[in-house]
């Protein structure tokens, strides 16, 4: 195969820090910098990663140092999996000397306006997130030089999950296991082809891991701590705060995790974050955050045992070893656990599937030894992973209303139709929940996660032997019992704020679970306390609940807004789970380019900011020159018909970057709105709307510039805070009619801007 290397940088899908020692024997995927074509890893020498934990939200954020050795320019692609809750926020690259800054814009204008920068040289990254899965992020680096390094920045904000026994735990995820794709699975009319094997890939040297975190807040630190790697925790006299170091060296072949523990994890935590005064949207409102664990009446759930368990287990090659093991001993206590008036069925899959029955049956002696017997031969062995066509299957026998259908799908979620299987099991949530089990290093939250939330189950990883039977053991009742559904939220807070909810509907809460709530306070005086208080009413067992609380605020000072970023990920996760053919496209669009984080419909774009030539972005449509058969930027959001050049036209999002084109322009002239300044004099010699003389000529020798006489004017100045200096993306779909302004911006829309006309003065 035959490369081109010019100057492009392609970030495609990406998210930052896997590295690159040999994984173990049975993944199949590889993960790092890959070079394309020749299937070996580029060395990452160095990774820093910093950690800030606020109560139940850390902001990661991740430095990679990668090296080509060789002499030769090389193309590279890049993989990197997350939690599918994660916002990504910020992504910076220095490759070959140029510094790039993403920004974020709607992925069909990102897409085109990478194409144009590579098709003119630039140097140039694309960021997306993957179309199967939103918990993989792939990078392609295209022509990185002999020698050179890559240096690629990334930040993240992530909620932490909740433990048996109260802790929290932040997992920064390092390996990233094959996804299977069925063979008839079609995303967004393409095919997608399967990954390339480990034993394709050569890998030579290790990375360095430098990582520290820091622990703030008002909840008092019982202990920090790791199930496999060894911590040096330094705690401050009051234990509100601690900083966290490795003691050793890490090893790659698992997630870095630790948890902890609060002394008291019930007691409400209430945080304010002040938002940019200078920001889009919800970013330059100040944020409330609530972390609490609702304590609910014991008589408030009923507990019912006359359930279906269905256990639908993953028996493809990727859950082999170690990940097959705890399948087993899983399935084991929870078969043990069942209760004797239910109903059950086992159902193996893989490229195939089979039920032990072929429609659930009593739980007694009998049918127990059966399943047990099943449970001690499971092996590996059914080839790739096709969860769609058992959950198919099942969903098509109808559900008995006496016995509440309840699935658990063990599985490590390794398939890339994750969509597909989501939306068949948000379609049966009236009458089947699912509860997952994400098996072993790496699994794919995005499905565990997706389905759960789908169908109204809780999802659960076993990650290892740390805490299984509790884990499996707070399942198996949470399954026998009902949770708090239907919740409201009611802020009372001091007059003059004004507040909206995230997310607008509360999930359903099982018992000793957490809860996170986000409040827009878009009338706050952040000269006053905010001092109050919270109810969520909602429905336990049937019986109406009330939960109550006091709100006293602590502020918080981060830069990077994490809070906010959090937030605008759940507002764009729950548009995301109702969104009815694109119709909720220009709600997600909108708050993901107001905060800066990538959605299914939005990627990150960045071109060289230290170029002298701006790029034209093909998002700013042309108007046509009827002097000259060429066309111009008119830097608006549509493109008008032709027009006499006698006559204004009206742009509704000038922007004020220069225009380094053909035309030869005297000068640029905009005026707010109002009538049209008069024509030229008839047979006038004269520039078009001007008065006077026209301007003088060019020196001798000199070149004629666009900005008359004088040299054009300096380029703009390296842009900061995250974004870069690309033209002004234009302005997402159309809202359709009588649509509201989504949830995250409260009061009336703004006023409108005040028309602009721009008048282009030609010399000839």
């Amino acid at each position: 195969m035959k490369f081109t290397f010019g100057r492009s940088l392609f970030v495609n899908n990406c998210l930052l820090w896997r590295h690159f020692i040999q994984p173990p024997a049975e993944m199949t995927r590889p993960f790092g910098l890959i070079i394309i074509g020749v299937r070996k890893l580029v060395p990452l020498k160095e990774s820093k990663i910093n950690v800030t934990v606020q109560g139940f939200i850390a902001n990661v954020e991740c430095q990679l140092t990668y090296k080509n050795e060789t002499t030769e320019p090389i193309q590279t692609s890049f993989v990197f999996p997350m939690d599918d809750m994660s916002a990504v926020y910020k992504f910076e690259a220095d490759i070959n000397g140029k510094h790039i800054i993403a920004e974020c814009q709607e992925k069909e204008e990102a897409r085109r306006t990478y194409d144009e920068a590579i098709s003119h040289g630039h140097t140039a990254m694309l960021l997306e997130e993957d179309d199967t899965a939103g918990d993989i992020f792939e990078c392609k680096l295209g022509n990185l030089p002999g020698g050179e390094t890559a240096l690629l920045t990334m930040s993240y904000a992530v909620e932490l999950s909740y433990q048996p026994g109260g802790a929290v735990r932040f997992t920064l995820p390092t390996v990233l296991n094959p996804r299977y794709m069925p063979v008839e699975a079609v995303v967004d009319g393409r095919a997608i082809r399967s990954q390339p094997s480990a034993g394709e890939i050569d890998i030579k040297s290790p990375c360095i891991l430098k990582f520290k975190s820091t622990i703030t807040g008002r909840y008092r630190i019982h202990s920090v701590s790791s199930s496999k790697d060894k911590l040096n925790v330094t705690y401050n006299k009051y234990k509100t705060s601690a900083d966290i170091h490795l003691v050793s060296s890490f090893n790659f072949n698992h997630d870095l995790t630790f948890d902890i523990h609060y002394e008291d994890p019930y007691k409400p935590e209430v945080l304010i974050e002040h938002g940019d005064p200078y920001g889009d949207g919800m970013q330059k409102e100040d944020l409330l955050m609530v972390n609490f664990l609702p304590r609910f009446p014991s008589h408030g759930s009923a507990f019912n045992s006359k359930r279906e368990f269905i256990f639908v287990i993953d028996r493809s090659g990727s859950m082999h070893g170690d990940r097959m093991a705890k399948s087993k001993e899983t399935l084991l206590l929870l078969l043990k656990s069942l209760p004797m008036d239910c109903l059950f069925n086992v159902v193996s899959f893989g490229s195939n599937h089979t039920f032990l029955f072929k429609k659930s049956e009593e739980y007694n002696e009998r049918t127990l030894n059966d399943a047990l017997a099943i449970q001690r031969r499971l092996d590996a062995n059914m080839g790739g992973t096709e969860i769609l066509r058992p959950l198919t299957q099942i969903y098509q026998q109808k559900a008995k209303k006496e016995y509440p259908r309840q699935i658990f799908l063990l599985t490590d979620g390794e398939v890339q139709n994750t969509n597909e299987v989501i939306s068949l099991v948000k379609q049966n949530a009236a009458n089947t929940r699912v509860f997952t089990f994400g098996i072993g290093e790496g699994v794919s939250t995005s499905l565990i996660k997706g389905v759960a939330n789908a169908s109204n189950g809780k999802a659960t990883f076993i990650r290892d032997k740390d805490n299984m039977h509790a884990k499996v053991m707070s399942v198996m009742k949470w399954a026998m019992e009902d949770c708090f559904c239907n919740g409201k939220v009611e802020w009372h807070l001091p007059p003059g704020n004004k507040v909206t909810t995230i997310p607008t509907q509360p999930p359903n809460i099982f018992r000793g679970e957490k809860l996170v709530l986000f409040a827009l306070l878009s009338s706050h005086d952040r000269e006053r306390t905010t001092l109050g208080s919270v109810n969520l009413r909602g429905d336990l067992g049937g019986k109406a609940i009330t939960h109550s609380m006091e709100i006293d605020v602590k502020q918080t000072a981060h830069t990077d807004l994490p809070l906010h970023r959090v937030a605008a990920k759940y507002q764009i996760k729950e548009l995301e789970l109702n969104d009815k053919d694109g119709s909720n496209k220009w709600l997600i669009v909108l708050v993901s380019k107001a905060a800066n984080i990538v959605s299914k419909y939005t990627s990150f774009i960045g071109v060289d900011r230290e170029t002298r030539v701006p790029l034209e972005s093909p998002s700013e449509p042309l108007i046509e020159n009827p002097f000259y058969n060429m066309y111009i930027p008119s830097y608006g959001t549509g493109r008008p018909p032709p027009f006499p050049m006698s006559q204004p036209f009206r742009s509704t999002a000038f922007s004020p970057q220069p225009f380094y084109g053909h035309l030869q322009c005297a000068s640029l002239t905009v005026y707010d709105s109002g009538p049209a300044p008069p024509p030229p004099p008839p047979g006038g010699n004269l520039p078009l709307y001007g008065s006077g003389p026209p301007p003088p000529p060019p020196p001798p020798g000199g070149n004629p510039s666009s900005y008359g006489s004088g040299p054009p004017p300096p380029p703009p100045p390296p842009s900061t805070g995250g974004h870069s200096n690309l033209p002004p993306a234009p302005l997402p779909s159309r809202a359709p009619p009588g649509a509201s302004m989504p949830p995250f911006r409260s009061g009336p829309p703004p006023a409108a801007p005040p028309t602009r006309y721009i008048m282009i003065h030609i010399r000839f």
